[in-house]
C-alpha cells in the first residue's frame, strides 16, 4: 500500500484542485489529502514498527525523529499561547497553515523516511510519480500563460502594467510565487529521474526538467529563477560532471527555442514582465516587510504570535513607509520562511528552522547515492526559495520528500532498533484524529462553496449552524449579502437579510485573520443604519489594530466632518491623504474640501 500511497503523495497533491466543490479550493483539498494519507500510512501497524527501527539505525533519522517531535511540541505551546489561538490551530483562511497542518507535515515526513529507509526501492516511484506532476503541473502553467484555464479564473494572475497585460501562471498552488518555489524543486527532481532511469522514464525526466524551466520562467518569479541557479552551482560542485560536445548540443538547441520564443509575439508577456521586474530591482515592499517583520517579532521574542497568525497581528507594526508603499495591501505573512517561524514561534522556533536546514547539510554528507547531488541541489533550491516566499504546504512537502529521500540513503548503523510498541500503539489515535480533522476540513469548505454558489441568508445561517466551521469568511459573505439585500423587494425578508449580513460583519471581527479589515467592514454595516456610535467605535478599533491604513482615518474624516467636527476631521483626512501617499483622488478631494472648510471657519 506505502508504494501507492507515495505516488499519490508525490504526484497526486500537488495537482490536486476542487473548484466548484471547496471554496478554498487550491489550499484545503491538499491539506485534506495529506492528513488522509498521513492516516493511512500510520494505521500500517505492522510495518511502522520495523520502519521506524529502519529510520531510527540512522543518525540523521534519529536526527529528523527529534526535530520533529520537537517542531510539533513547540508549534502546540504557540498555539495555545497565540494571540488568535482558533486560526493557529486550524490556520488561516488562505492557506490554512496552522498546527493542524504543521503536525501532519512532521508526521508525514517521518513515516515516508521511515518506509524508504526500510524499502529503498520505493524511492523510483516516488521520484517518478514527482515527474509525471512536475509535466502535468508544467504544461497547465503553460497553458495559464497562454489564457487557457478550464478551472480557474484568469483573472487572478493578471495585472496590467500601463498599456501591458502580465501574466504569472499560478498553476494549481494559488500564486506564481509558491508554483515557482514547487518547480525549482521538481526542476532537479526531474534531472535525477533523467540521470537515474532508462528507456522511456529517462525521457519523461528530461522532458519534465525542460518543462519545469520553460514554466519557472513563465511564473516570472525571480526568488525560483535564483533558487535555480544555485541549485545548478550546487549539483556542478558535487556532481562534477564531465561536460562533452554532445551535451551541448541539446542544450543549445533548448537555448535557441527559447531565444525564439522571448523575441516572438507570444514572448511578449514575459518580456513585459521582465521590465516589470526592473523598476523595483529590489523586490518592492519585501525589505521594508522584513524590517516590520522583525519589529514585531522583537515584541514577543520567545513565544511569537502563533502559527498563522501574522495577519491579524502585523497591522500594529508596519512602518508608515511600507503602508505608502502600498496602502490598501494587508500583508498575510512576512514573505520569508525563517521570518515566518520567528514571528509565529519566537526565537525557539526559528532555531528548529535553522536545525532543520543543518539536517538537510547533514544529510547531504551522509547518503550514499548516485542521485545525491541531484537532489542536494533540489534542496539548496528550496532554501533560496523559502527566503522570499510564505511557508506553503506543497512546496514544504516536496522538500521534506526530497529530504526523507536523502536520509534512507545513509548506510544504517548498529545502533539497537527503539520498542516497536510505542509506534504501533499511537497509530490508531493518530490516524483517527486526522480523519476527523480531514472531515472537519472538507465539510466546513464544502458549505462556504454552496453558499458561494447560492449565497442566501437562509445559506448562511446553514453554513454556520450545528458544525464547527474553521475556515470563516464572514468578511465575504456579509459582502455578498450586502449585494444581494438590495434586490429583495419585500420589506420583511430584505430587513432579514441586512440582519444577517450585519451579523456577519459582526462575526467577522472574531473570526477573520485580518482584523483591520473586519472592523472596517462592520463599520461600513454601522454606518448603513445610521448607528454613528458604533461607525465611529468600529473605525477607531480598525485604526487602532492598524494605525498606518489610510482607510479607517479617510472614512473616520468623514464621519467627524458630518457631525460638524472639522478640526479634527481635517487632521484625520490629512492623515489619511499621508498614509495614502496621494494614490487615491478621493483621498486627496476629501483632505482638501475638509481643510478648506477649516480654514473658512
Amino acid at each position: 500500500m506505502m508504494p501507492l500511497l507515495l505516488v499519490v503523495l508525490g504526484a497526486g497533491l500537488p495537482l490536486l484542485i476542487a473548484p466548484g466543490l471547496s471554496f478554498h479550493y487550491d489550499t484545503v483539498p491538499k491539506l485534506v489529502a495529506l492528513l488522509l494519507i498521513t492516516a493511512c500510512a500510520a494505521l500500517r501497524l505492522r510495518a511502522v514498527p520495523s520502519e521506524f527501527g529502519a529510520l531510527w539505525s540512522r543518525s540523521t533519522g534519529r536526527f529528523l525523529v527529534m526535530l520533529s517531535g520537537a517542531l510539533i511540541i513547540w508549534c502546540a505551546i504557540a498555539t495555545a499561547a497565540s494571540m488568535r489561538p482558533g486560526i493557529s490551530f486550524y490556520g488561516s483562511a488562505w492557506r490554512g497553515f496552522g498546527f493542524v497542518a504543521t503536525l501532519t507535515l512532521a508526521l508525514a515526513a517521518v513515516l515516508v523516511a521511515a518506509n524508504l529507509s526500510a524499502n529503498p526501492e520505493n524511492i523510483r516511484p516516488l521520484l517518478r510519480g514527482m515527474a509525471v506532476a512536475a509535466i502535468l503541473a508544467s504544461l497547465y502553467g503553460i497553458a495559464q500563460y497562454f489564457d487557457i484555464d478550464p478551472f480557474q479564473n484568469g483573472a487572478g494572475y493578471h495585472a496590467r502594467d500601463g498599456d501591458h497585460i502580465v501574466v504569472r501562471p499560478p498553476g494549481t498552488l494559488g500564486h506564481a510565487d509558491y508554483f515557482g518555489w514547487w518547480l525549482a524543486i521538481e526542476f532537479f527532481c526531474a534531472l535525477a529521474v533523467a540521470r537515474e532511469e532508462i528507456s522511456t522514464w529517462r525521457m519523461i525526466g528530461a522532458v519534465a526538467a525542460v518543462l519545469t524551466a520553460f514554466c519557472t520562467v513563465l511564473t516570472g518569479t525571480r526568488a525560483a529563477l535564483l533558487a535555480i541557479a544555485v541549485g545548478a552551482v550546487v549539483w556542478l560542485f558535487l556532481a562534477r560532471p564531465r561536460i562533452r560536445a554532445r551535451h551541448l548540443i541539446p542544450i543549445g538547441g533548448v537555448a535557441l527555442v527559447f531565444a525564439a520564443f522571448l523575441v516572438a509575439p507570444p514572448g511578449a508577456r514575459l518580456r513585459y514582465r521582465f521590465a516589470w521586474s526592473l523598476h523595483d530591482p529590489t523586490g518592492g515592499a519585501r525589505p521594508l516587510l522584513w524590517r516590520d517583520s522583525l519589529s514585531m517579532a522583537a515584541s514577543r521574542p520567545l513565544i511569537g504570535y502563533g502559527p498563522d497568525a501574522f495577519a491579524a497581528s502585523f497591522g500594529a507594526f508596519e512602518s508608515e513607509d511600507l503602508a505608502r508603499l502600498l496602502p490598501d495591501f494587508h500583508y498575510e505573512s512576512p514573505h520569508n520562511l525563517a521570518l515566518d517561524a520567528l514571528t509565529a514561534g519566537g526565537i525557539p522556533a526559528l532555531l528548529i528552522a535553522l536545525a532543520f536546514a543543518a539536517l538537510a547539510i547533514l544529510a547531504v554528507t551522509r547518503a550514499r547515492s548516485p542521485r545525491t547531488p541531484t537532489l542536494a541541489a533540489a534542496l539548496a533550491a528550496s532554501l533560496v526559495a523559502s527566503f522570499f516566499s510564505a511557508a506553503m504546504l506543497p512546496p514544504l512537502l516536496l522538500t521534506a520528500l526530497v529530504l526523507a529521500i536523502l536520509i534512507s540513503s545513509e548506510p544504517p548503523a548498529s545502533t539497537r532498533a527503539p520498542s516497536p510498541r510505542a509506534p504501533a500503539a499511537l497509530g490508531i489515535p493518530i490516524a483517527g484524529a486526522m480523519i476527523l480533522a480531514s472531515a472537519v476540513y472538507a465539510v466546513s469548505d464544502f458549505r462556504l462553496a454552496r453558499f458561494q454558489a447560492h449565497p442566501t441568508p437562509n445559506g448562511y445561517a446553514q453554513m454556520t449552524a450545528h458544525f464547527p466551521l474553521i475556515l470563516r469568511e464572514d468578511i465575504y459573505a456579509s459582502r455578498i449579502l450586502s449585494e444581494i439585500c438590495p434586490k429583495i423587494p419585500i420589506p420583511a425578508p430584505s430587513f432579514e437579510c441586512w440582519r444577517i449580513a450585519t451579523l456577519a460583519a459582526g462575526n467577522a471581527t472574531r473570526t477573520a485573520d485580518d482584523t483591520a479589515n473586519a472592523w472596517y467592514n462592520l463599520a461600513i454595516f454601522t454606518a448603513l443604519r445610521n448607528d454613528v456610535a458604533g461607525t465611529r467605535a468600529a473605525l477607531l478599533e480598525a485604526s487602532r489594530i492598524s494605525p498606518n491604513w489610510f482607510k479607517p482615518h479617510w472614512i473616520l474624516a468623514e464621519l467627524l466632518a458630518r457631525q460638524g467636527n472639522i478640526k479634527e476631521a481635517s487632521a484625520e483626512a490629512s492623515r489619511a491623504l499621508r498614509l495614502d501617499a496621494a494614490k487615491n483622488p478621493e483621498v486627496i478631494a476629501a483632505a482638501a474640501r475638509l481643510r478648506t472648510n477649516q480654514a473658512e471657519k
